[in-house]
C-alpha cells in the first residue's frame, strides 16, 4: 500500500473540494448573534451574504427585508474570502467549504488552522453543549489514461465492480457507495463515480469521495476528533491509490498528462 509523507504537498493534487461540518441542537437565538460571529471572523472572511434556501432555490440579498422569505425557508449566513474558503452558518450547523486545498497541516494556510479559527469564533459566541455530529469530507477527481478496466486498475485500487461491469461498457456516470464503521464512533461514507469520456477528457474520470464522521462529540474534543477523521481519510486514500496516480500527483501541473 502507498504511504504518503505527513508533510507532503502535491503540485498536482486530486482533491477538488474539502468540507468540514459540525452539527448541533437547533440554537433559536443564533440569528440574533450572527453579527457578533461575523465580527469574530471578518478579518479573515470579509465577504458576507445571506442565503435563503427552499427546495434548492437560492435568493441572495444584503438586507433581509429585501427578500420575501417563503414559509419553511432556511436562512444561511455565508462568510467568504478570496482564497476560496467559505463558512456557512445556520441554526443547527456550521460548515466550512474549501475549493483550493493544498494541505491539512502544512503550507501557507493549512485547512486545520481554518477549522480551528472558525471553531474558536463559534465557541466564543454560541454555547452549544456538544456537537451532535462532526464530519470531514474530501472529494477527489482523477483522470484515467483510458476508459478501460485495465487503466482503472492500473491507477487505482478501485471498489467499482469492473470485473462484472467492464469499464469500457459503462455508458453513463456510474457509482459505487458503501457506509462502514471504521473505529470507535468513527464512520465512513465512501463513494466512487466513473465518468465516461468527453471531448475534454478522452480517457474519462474517476471521483473518490471520502466522508468520515463521528457522533456526540464534546466541544473541547472536536479538533482532536477531526485529526482522527483526517487520519482515517488519509489511510483510505492511500489504500485506493496506485503508483502511476501518485507519480501524476507529484508532477508539476504543466507536465501532467
Amino acid at each position: 500500500m502507498i504511504k504518503i509523507p505527513e508533510n507532503a504537498v502535491f503540485p498536482n493534487p486530486l482533491v477538488k473540494q474539502v468540507i468540514f461540518q459540525v452539527r448541533f441542537a437547533p440554537l433559536f437565538y443564533l440569528e440574533a448573534k450572527v453579527g457578533e460571529f461575523q465580527m469574530e471572523v471578518i478579518h479573515r472572511f470579509p465577504q458576507s451574504e445571506l442565503v435563503i434556501r427552499r427546495s434548492m432555490v437560492f435568493a441572495q440579498a444584503v438586507d433581509l427585508s429585501a427578500v420575501a422569505q417563503p414559509e419553511g425557508a432556511i436562512k444561511i449566513w455565508r462568510f467568504k474570502n478570496a482564497d476560496g474558503v467559505s463558512i456557512e452558518l445556520k441554526h443547527d450547523a456550521m460548515t466550512i467549504h474549501l475549493s483550493n486545498h493544498s494541505s491539512y497541516r502544512n503550507g501557507i494556510s493549512p485547512f486545520r488552522g481554518v477549522i480551528e479559527f472558525a471553531l474558536a469564533g463559534f465557541k466564543k459566541i454560541f454555547k452549544a453543549p456538544e456537537y451532535t455530529r462532526i464530519g470531514l469530507r474530501y472529494i477527489n477527481t482523477g483522470s484515467l489514461q483510458a476508459f478501460t478496466t485495465a487503466a482503472l486498475k492500473e491507477g487505482y485500487d478501485s471498489s467499482f465492480p469492473a470485473d462484472r461491469f467492464p469499464v469500457d461498457q459503462v455508458t453513463e456516470e456510474s457509482s459505487f457507495r458503501v457506509v462502514s464503521r471504521r473505529g470507535e464512533n468513527l464512520f465512513l461514507i465512501y463513494q466512487e463515480n466513473l465518468h465516461p469520456p468527453t471531448s475534454e477528457d478522452e480517457g474519462g474520470k474517476i471521483t473518490l469521495d471520502f466522508d468520515v464522521f463521528s457522533l456526540g462529540v464534546g466541544v473541547d474534543e472536536v479538533l482532536t476528533r477531526t485529526d482522527e477523521l483526517h487520519r482515517t481519510i488519509r489511510a483510505e486514500f492511500e489504500a485506493t491509490l496506485r503508483d502511476p496516480t501518485l507519480r501524476l500527483m507529484q508532477r508539476q501541473p504543466e507536465d501532467a498528462r
